[in-house]
């Protein structure tokens, strides 16, 4: 019989993300329920997309309660999970100098070919069961919008828009556009 080695997996906390963003912080780091991640830069399209919705968000919340915020920003979900969602909205309680404290009222991802996967199932299911009351994919090769509500400990698919199709989402607030109105002209 063969001897095998059992190598032990790391899990890492909070400050072993701090440590790690002192090495190279041209990157986005994050940490996925005790997984160290870390994410190149953006594409432009990518970025614009963000950009406009923050600014119709911007202008549609109540900003006595509540604020929005463009990644990079931690969200701090425990001492195993620190995402950095494209875009959050929270209540004005929850930020703190240093980023989030809880999940978000609202968190929004823009997928991209390194990220969709991790978009689209573990962060889902993070702030899932974190009680993010709002879940919000954006798409842009696909031009679309899915946007998840919980209800009842469980996300459930509230609205999804492809192309010009107009989505209305009163909440956290009331916001009315196409995902082609985000999309920069083209040139």
């Amino acid at each position: 019989m063969v001897g095998m080695t059992v190598e032990e997996i790391a899990i890492y906390t909070v400050a072993d993300l701090e440590r790690e963003r002192v090495l190279d912080d041209r990157l986005r780091w994050e940490l996925l329920e005790g997984e160290l991640v870390m994410t190149p830069s953006p594409r432009t399209v990518h970025q614009q997309l963000v950009l406009r919705l923050a600014v119709r968000l911007l202008a549609a919340v109540d900003e006595t309660v509540l604020d929005v915020i463009p990644a990079p920003v931690d969200v701090r979900m425990s001492d195993r999970t620190v995402l950095q969602p494209d875009l959050v909205v929270a209540t004005l309680k929850q930020i703190q100098d240093d980023g989030i404290v809880g999940a978000p009222v609202l968190a929004v991802e823009v997928l991209s070919p390194s990220t969709r996967r991790r978009d689209l199932v573990t962060k889902l299911e993070i702030m899932q069961r974190s009680g993010c009351p709002h879940y919000w994919v954006l798409d842009p090769d696909e031009v679309s919008l899915r946007a998840w509500r919980l209800v009842e400990g469980r996300y459930v698919l509230h609205a999804h828009a492809v192309g010009d199709q107009q989505v209305r989402l009163a909440e956290p607030a009331d916001v009315t556009f196409s995902v082609v109105e985000l999309l920069p002209a083209r040139r």
